[in-house]
């Protein structure tokens, strides 16, 4: 096993070549892993899928990729509005996609938002206001915010 990403609650660590899973630190802050679990599937496919889950374990998905930077280009920046709109709709509120280049993995396909154990489900979240202030693109978070249709503000990128 190969150790990819250690995190406040977890280690992720290569499976296999498909697959990764997340590992409970003894030292978590969280008695389980399971809710983080269970909100990451209501995200797929924005998320990694989830095959299997337990009080300390998350297998998942692998995802190549690489972490986002503020150089992306429009069509880039256009996937990522859209899954964080995608998780809007489904009531998740990510809580760290303030800092999306820890939270989100682009290839030349797709890309995907990861890490859900800050994650809950809210009935209002913020989840584009937070990409789009991250991009320094304030006056479009705040027509977002409100209430101006996505497929507008994309338009204006």
């Amino acid at each position: 096993m190969c150790i990819r990403d250690r995190g406040k609650t977890g280690i992720v660590a290569l499976f296999d070549e498909n697959k990764v899973i997340k590992i409970r630190r003894t030292d978590s802050p969280k008695e389980t892993l399971k809710i983080e679990a269970k909100i990451q599937q209501l995200a797929y496919p924005v998320s990694p899928k989830v095959y299997l889950y337990g009080e300390n374990f998350i297998l998942m998905e692998y995802i190549r990729g690489r972490h986002l930077t503020r150089q992306e280009n429009i069509e880039t920046i256009r996937k990522i509005l859209m899954k964080a709109r995608m998780l809007e709709l489904k009531g998740i509120e990510h809580k760290e996609l303030s800092r999306p280049y820890k939270n989100v993995l682009v290839n030349e396909k797709d890309a995907y938002i990861i890490d859900y154990d800050s994650a809950t489900i809210k009935p209002n979240p913020k989840n584009v206001t937070s990409i789009l202030s991250w991009f320094k693109r304030y006056e479009l978070a705040k027509m977002y915010s409100l209430g101006y249709p996505l497929e507008k503000i994309i338009l204006l990128l």
